[in-house]
């Protein structure tokens, strides 16, 4: 299978997910703590699945600690993308989270050589004012976001550049599965181990074990899973720049998926306003652009 059409399915997997993500934590209120010790839980699970029955490959110690790595800055930085989503709408963040092409070619430029053309340059210029478009908030009704989220959102961008820089490097080293398996011991320890208390442990045995509420967050996990091994592939066998730009279109798939649930009566804590779903629109399509550009000349 093309690594285009994988990163693409991984991204509409994604936002799936991550729609699934908003309603468990704002329709739902399931606290962040619960929420990442089960994330971090069914990462590590996985993780230990793949090394109980496949052969663990003959590593140097650099090596794993590089794949665990790629899994600590992608928790973090999920981490930080859950705190901001429970209290604002998914579209808006989903815009500024998935901006991570931008860091990737920057470094790209700084480490490894590459050159930045005037298309490159135009790119980030759309995405970035794109971004922060969609960051503003035009009246009280509308959860736009603070300089505060905005500022950890971007934050949380560069760390997953930067996990997916360090996942590309290790790429000819290790395999995509066992590449999955490291990354997943880092989002364990990140989201999970923190999150990790009685208190934590009993809610969410508790939401599990609601069957209204249980099949939610199992479907979620399992998403995230195989949208997790999708992104890996693409970015072993892809050019990781034009990997994470097709990964950007995920606010695409969120913001029409928003819809559908709308139209069949589904709240998907977006404001309809026309001034705020014009904002949207037109955000969406200078990240857009902005991504088909740097995929088109990068």
């Amino acid at each position: 299978m093309n690594w285009v059409l994988i990163a693409t399915l991984s991204s509409v997997v994604y936002a799936a997910v991550s729609l699934t993500d908003k309603q468990i934590l704002s329709k739902h209120k399931l606290d962040l703590y619960p929420f990442c010790l089960f994330a971090g839980s069914v990462n590590l699970l996985i993780s230990l699945i793949i090394f109980l029955f496949l052969n663990i490959p003959s590593l140097q110690f650099i090596v794993i600690i590089r794949g665990i790595s790629v899994g600590v800055l992608w928790g973090l930085a999920i981490w930080i993308m859950f705190s901001i989503l429970k209290k604002r709408e998914i579209t808006r963040v989903e815009l500024i989270f998935q901006s991570s092409p931008i860091f990737v070619i920057i470094m790209a430029t700084l480490f490894l050589g590459e050159n930045l053309s005037i298309p490159i340059i135009f790119s980030f210029v759309l995405m970035m004012f794109g971004s922060i478009l969609a960051s503003i908030e035009f009246n009280k009704q509308s959860s736009g976001l603070d300089k505060k989220d905005l500022l950890f959102l971007l934050f949380s961008a560069f760390l997953v550049g930067v996990a997916s820089i360090v996942l590309k490097s290790n790429s000819k080293e290790i395999g995509e599965i066992h590449a999955l398996a490291l990354r997943g011991i880092g989002i364990g320890i990140t989201l999970g181990v923190p999150s990790f208390r009685i208190s934590s442990f009993r809610i969410l045995i508790d939401y599990l074990t609601n069957i209204k509420k249980g099949p939610f967050i199992v479907s979620t996990e399992l998403g995230a899973a195989l949208a997790n091994m999708l992104i890996i592939i693409a970015i072993t066998s892809g050019p990781v720049s034009v990997v994470q730009a097709i990964m950007g279109t995920r606010p695409v798939f969120i913001f029409l998926g928003s819809i559908i649930l709308t139209i069949f009566g589904i709240k998907s804590f977006e404001n309809w306003s026309k001034t705020n779903t014009l904002i949207k629109m037109i955000s969406l399509i200078m990240v857009t652009s902005g991504l088909i550009t740097l995929s088109l000349f990068k």
